[in-house]
């Protein structure tokens, strides 16, 4: 497929509703995980992708893999019933799935009900990934 790859964190309550979905770049990808992801607003595939998880019955949070040529219809290829690897750029925006979660599961009516909301997003929130080294140096009494 000729089109640009994205993903979606897409979160449903604990009856499957949908709740909110936020599409984000799969920039400088390495070994299938995103280094680095920009939040986006595009309607079309997060609406869509939000009518796939309710027909799939999905709860929690997923995210779903698709290409999209920013015009015709987005081609979905994949969907994982988890947080992914990028997933935090979708959190950071304002999906905030972690919390919201907890909420409808333990929290008070009044936390649930707010939990149902959609939260502000922040579009164009840029997240690079990096690895770092670390070096633990041998016990000299161990040689």
């Amino acid at each position: 497929i000729d089109w640009t790859e994205y993903s979606i964190d897409a979160l449903f309550d604990l009856e499957c509703k949908p709740l909110q979905a936020v599409m984000r770049t799969r920039e400088n990808v390495t070994a299938g995980e995103s280094k680095k992801s920009r939040i986006l607003q595009a309607t079309q595939p997060t609406n869509d992708c939000l009518k796939i998880g309710k027909a799939l019955r999905l709860k929690g949070h997923a995210v779903f893999q698709l290409f999209w040529d920013g015009k015709s219809a987005p081609i979905f290829i994949e969907v994982n019933p988890r947080f992914g690897g990028a997933s935090d750029a979708s959190i950071e925006a304002g999906l905030d799935s972690p919390r919201r979660l907890t909420a409808l599961s333990f929290g008070n009516k009044t936390e649930r009900l707010a939990a149902l909301e959609n939260n502000s997003i922040k579009f164009g929130l840029i997240m690079q990934r990096y690895s770092r080294d670390i070096f633990i140096k041998p016990d000299e009494d161990t040689h």
